[in-house]
């Protein structure tokens, strides 16, 4: 058995009844509960998401760069930074 994807859960707004904090005072509850926290939720986001890692250039071959760090795949876009400026 496979999990639903994001579009066999999706309402559709046609047949669905519109349910929001002024239909529903739960929601509103929770709403109210939730939204101080999302702002510092927010600030945990990094601005570039996406996977951080570092290494170092140990050759350089025309356009091939070899570097030691952990494992990345080949057409992975990759920054190279020269530490002396950072």
């Amino acid at each position: 058995m496979t999990a639903p994807m994001a579009s066999d859960l999706a309402l559709d707004p046609a047949t669905e009844p519109a349910i929001d904090a002024a239909t529903d005072p739960a929601i509103g509850e929770a709403l109210a509960v939730i939204r101080p926290k999302v702002s510092g939720w927010l600030g945990t986001v990094p601005k570039n998401p996406g996977f951080t890692s570092r290494g170092k250039v140990s050759q350089v071959l025309g356009t091939l760069i070899e570097a030691h760090m952990p494992p990345v795949q080949i057409g992975e876009l990759c920054h190279l930074l020269d530490p002396a400026k950072e």
